[in-house]
């Protein structure tokens, strides 16, 4: 059993951070090849998503502007009940 101080000294402190430094410098040099071929597929997937979220962006909008000049035109409302031509049964429409 050892008679060694549950603290460890300035020296020991600083030598660990010392192999902590240089073995994260090994393993940054050994992995740095693979960083711009990820930098450039997550680029080349962001706008691949950007393009894609147009595009369907577009595609409702042209289907959603007829359906929305009609309404505007007739001036109909889907599913509002217009209490200027009258209610329904069991439907309010007082004034606000």
């Amino acid at each position: 059993m050892s008679m060694r101080s549950a603290s460890p000294s300035l020296s020991e402190v600083l030598d660990e951070c010392a192999s902590l430094a240089v073995g994260g410098g090994i393993i940054t040099m050994t992995l740095f090849p693979f960083a711009l071929p990820c930098i450039a597929l997550v680029g080349a997937l962001a706008v691949g998503a950007g393009l894609l979220g147009l595009a369907i962006g577009v595609i409702a909008g042209a289907l959603a502007a007829p359906l929305l000049l009609a309404r505007r035109v007739t001036g109909e409302s889907a599913g509002a009940i217009d209490c200027r031509r009258g209610a329904t049964i069991e439907v309010s429409c007082a004034e606000p």
